[in-house]
Parts: C-alpha cells; sequence; structure tokens
C-alpha cells in the first residue's frame, strides 16, 4: 500500500478523520490521553507508556486496512503464523487503530491454517458425559492432590482425597509432595 493509499484511506476512516479534524482545529486532548499528530498528512499515534513498542509513532491505520497488517503480521511467509502473542507484538510495534488488541484476538483465533495445525480449535468444549454408576463399594475409587497448603508440622503441604463413589466414602491424607 502507498502512502498516498494510506493517507485517502485515513481520510475515509471515520475514526481517523474524527482525530485529524480535531487535531487540525486545535482541540486539545486529555492529559493522559495517547498522542496523536499529523506528519506529511498522515496521522500517526505515541503513546509515551513505559511499554518498549509505544515509544516510537505509529500509522493509524484505517479500519478497510487493518485486514492487510494483520495478514502481514500474522499470515506472512516471513512470520510464519505467528500466535498471538507474536502477532500482537508485530503489530503494536508498527501500527495502531482502534480496538487493534481484540481484533489481533479474533483473526489469530479464527486463523484457519493454525486451527488445522493446532488440530483443534481452543474454543471447542469437550461434551460432558456420565459416568458410569458403580453397583458396589470400591468398583471405582476416585483420587485427587489438592494444595499446595502451609507446610504442616510434620512437612506436608498437600492432601491425597480418596472417594469410593458407590458409598461417597472419602479418605484424605496428607503428603510433602504429588510426584509419582
Amino acid at each position: 500500500m502507498s502512502i498516498q493509499d494510506l493517507i485517502k484511506n485515513q481520510e475515509e476512516d471515520h475514526y481517523s478523520q474524527n482525530i485529524k479534524d480535531k487535531l487540525k482545529s486545535g482541540f486539545v486532548f486529555a492529559q493522559k490521553s495517547p498522542v496523536f499528530f499529523i506528519r506529511d498528512d498522515l496521522l500517526l499515534f505515541y503513546k509515551n507508556s513505559g511499554d518498549q513498542h509505544a515509544e516510537r509513532a505509529k500509522l493509524v491505520f484505517p479500519k478497510s486496512s487493518v485486514p492487510l497488517v494483520l495478514n502481514s503480521c500474522h499470515d506472512s511467509k516471513a512470520v510464519a503464523h505467528a500466535g498471538f502473542s507474536r502477532t500482537l507484538k508485530r503489530v503494536k510495534s508498527h501500527f495502531f487503530w482502534h480496538n487493534f488488541y481484540g481484533q489481533v484476538k479474533d483473526y489469530v483465533a479464527s486463523c484457519h491454517s493454525c486451527i488445522q495445525r493446532r488440530g483443534f480449535n481452543k474454543n471447542q468444549k469437550v461434551p460432558i458425559e456420565k459416568m458410569p454408576i458403580p453397583n458396589f463399594p470400591f468398583q471405582r475409587v476416585s483420587f485427587d492432590a489438592i494444595g499446595p497448603f502451609q507446610i504442616s508440622a510434620y512437612g506436608n503441604k498437600y492432601l491425597i482425597v480418596i472417594t469410593d463413589t458407590f458409598t461417597k466414602h472419602s479418605e484424605v491424607y496428607p503428603v510433602p509432595d504429588i510426584q509419582s
């Protein structure tokens, strides 16, 4: 995308144009607001927050150009479908647009190639199934480990809970660790 195309897209974008108009009219933004400024007809963004990615000016991208940025920061061969954190880091280091965090998150979560490579969708829930009801005591026994707790006088900081699922009788044993 050329600089002229970006300027044109910023002028057509409501969010970018609104900020440009305010800057041109001399509007004073709140003290804690990000700093917007215009250089060579381009709207730029700067935020002094201590974040290493916020220490330099970034292009304010219009909504219509966001898919191009997301593709470049996530799908391109140079980044090879980076995960959410790496994609967000790349976006934050060069670009800004309203609600970019949510859009990056949604884009990466819905990336078809990433979903195929992972083998499942992280948002996909496993259906809850009923456990068969035991017919007699000790046919099915459940174990669980709880902790860590404050270390006891005997050096224990975990509890092992054993429950007979037929009688619902439970026994609890303190143990120093839960390694097998």
